[in-house]
Parts: structure tokens; sequence; C-alpha cells
């Protein structure tokens, strides 16, 4: 990435965490943005980050002069700014992708969760059998500490396997996960506010089988059984 003139969209604790890693690897093309951003919020940003400029209003000024854009989960990559920058082939990832890419390299395993009820306490259950049978585990993701967070926290370290609940906003960024087992809980109404109805949702959230070498489905729920790949 260090080549790429980045703009990190969404300054949450997703965000942060992104921005984090980026000067972790000394990534310098990088600018941070959000919509509204208060002056104190820009004076914190510039001790966190002095060499990422924080920026603010129009998204479509901000990704004027960007080749590759890393969206927080809360904004939607539908916008019509982020769809005119990818046309004009600008490239649209998150920090599972990136996560995703750096695992690959380092053989660690992973096991993804998602689902519209319920994945918060599956991964974490997941995540204390995994710890019980001896293996160096890490849990991640919706549950609470942004992934990237967790791989700068093992300073490099490998594990034997990540634990990750993901929801779809964070899936809508992750082309291929090439997770070791994958699960989709159930499909219920939700997030309908940024999806086009339930099935484009749980098409969003089927995205955590690509490249998956197990999948774990509910056979109860219709949306989960149309999931299934040969």
């Amino acid at each position: 990435m260090n080549n790429q003139k980045i703009l990190v969209a969404g300054l949450g604790s997703t965000g942060i965490s992104i921005l984090r890693y980026l000067d972790h690897i000394g990534a310098s093309q990088v600018a941070a943005y959000d919509e509204q951003l208060t002056a104190e919020r820009q004076a914190e940003l510039a001790t966190l980050f002095p060499l990422f400029p924080a920026l603010s209003g129009s998204l479509k000024t901000a990704l004027a002069d960007r080749t590759t854009l890393i969206l927080s989960p809360g904004i939607s990559r539908r916008q019509p700014e982020i769809r005119e920058f990818e046309q004009r082939g600008g490239v649209v990832t998150g920090d599972v992708a990136i996560l995703a890419d750096l695992l690959r390299h380092q053989r660690d395993q992973i096991i993804a969760i998602t689902g519209s009820n319920g994945k918060t306490t599956t991964t974490s259950l997941v995540g204390h059998l995994c710890q019980q049978s001896g293996l160096d585990t890490v849990v991640a993701g919706n549950i609470g500490t942004p992934v990237l967070d967790a791989w700068l926290q093992r300073q490099g370290k490998s594990a034997d396997v990540w634990v990750l609940e993901l929801s779809s906003f964070q899936l809508e960024t992750t082309p291929c996960l090439a997770a070791a087992a994958a699960a989709c809980l159930n499909i219920s109404e939700d997030h309908l506010n940024r999806y086009d109805d339930l099935l484009d949702y749980a098409r969003t959230k089927d995205q955590i089988f690509n490249g998956c070498r197990t999948q774990i489905l509910n056979a109860d729920d219709p949306f989960c059984r149309a999931m299934h790949r040969p």
C-alpha cells in the first residue's frame, strides 16, 4: 500500500484502527475523512497521525486525487460518490479484506461467523472452545476489537486460528475471506435501510463463503440453505 494514494473514510474505532495499521507499515500518502469533524477532533487526529491530513465535507472532493478507498463499515459502498470512484478505476477495500491478505501470508486459519442474530454469542463460544483445545486463538471483528488492532497487538506473531464475527457491512468490502470454516446462522429483516430487500441483504452475507473450505449453514433457514455451494 505504500505506493497508493489512500483515503480512510469513517473515523470511528475501525477507521482509527486502519490509520494505526497504515502508520505502522509506513504508508505515507494517506488522508483521513469523516463527513463532519469538530476542531477538537481535528486536533486529536493531528496529534495521533501527524503525517495524515484529516478531511471533511464532500466525499467526492476527498476522493478526487485518491487511488484507494478504505471504508469503515458505517459507510455504504453504494453511495454515488463511491460508485463513481470505482468506475474510474479506484480500489475500494476494508479492514477485514486487509487482514485476510495478511493472514494468507502468515498461513493463519480463519473461522468466520455471520448472521442476523446470535453471532456474538456463537463467536465467543467458538473462541472459547478453540482456546480450551490449546489453540493460540484471536477473537475479533464486530464482537469488539477491530481486526487490525488485534493484528497489531500480536506484533506480527502468527496465531493458530482467528475467530471473526462479521457483519454484512464488513462483508461488503471483503471479496474473498478464504476462511477455513465460515457460518451463517440465520437471516432476518435487518439493515433494510441499507439494502434493496432481504434477498440483497442475504447476498451480502453470502460473501463470507468466498474462498471458504467448509460451510456451516442453518438448514432451517431458507436464505441460509440457498447459500450452499457444492
